[in-house]
C-alpha cells in the first residue's frame, strides 16, 4: 500500500505522524509542568512555613532542656542562674511566636488530628507558672 504512493505523499504522511507525536509529547509536557507548578506552590508556600515553625519549636525545646538542666547543677553562680533564666525566657518566647505562626496555617486532616491530640498534652510552663520566668 505504501509502496505505490508518490514520494511527496509518503513525506507528507511521515511529517504528519512526526508532528502528531511532537504535539502529543508537548501536550503531556505542558500538563506535567502545570501539575508540578501546583505541587511546588503547595510545598513552598503552604507547607514550608509549617515546617519552619515546627523546626523553631523543636530548636527552642532543645534550648529549654539545656537551660533547665544547667539550672539543676548544684552551686551554680548567681550570674549563671540569671543567664540561664534569660535563655529560658527567650526560648519560651520563640516557642510562643512559632506556635502562633503554625496554628493558623492550613493542615491536612491527619495533621489536624495529631495537632488536636498534641495541644492539650503540651501545656507550656509559662502557662502553668507565668510568674516563674519574669
Amino acid at each position: 500500500m505504501f509502496k505505490k504512493q508518490k514520494l511527496s505523499v509518503k513525506l507528507l504522511t511521515s511529517f504528519a505522524v512526526v508532528a502528531f507525536i511532537t504535539l502529543a509529547v508537548g501536550i503531556v509536557g505542558y500538563w506535567g509542568v502545570n501539575r508540578l507548578s501546583t505541587h511546588l506552590y503547595e510545598v513552598g508556600v503552604v507547607r514550608l512555613p509549617s515546617i519552619a515553625a515546627l523546626d523553631t519549636v523543636n530548636e527552642a525545646q532543645t534550648a529549654i532542656k539545656a537551660a533547665e538542666r544547667t539550672l539543676l547543677l548544684p552551686g551554680l553562680a548567681e550570674a549563671m542562674v540569671a543567664e540561664q533564666l534569660t535563655r529560658l525566657k527567650a526560648a519560651w518566647d520563640r516557642v510562643d511566636k512559632s506556635w502562633k505562626a503554625y496554628e493558623p496555617l492550613p493542615q491536612t486532616k491527619e495533621e489536624e488530628a495529631k495537632w488536636k491530640q498534641f495541644v492539650p498534652a503540651s501545656i507550656p510552663l509559662t502557662r502553668i507558672a507565668p510568674g516563674l520566668l519574669r
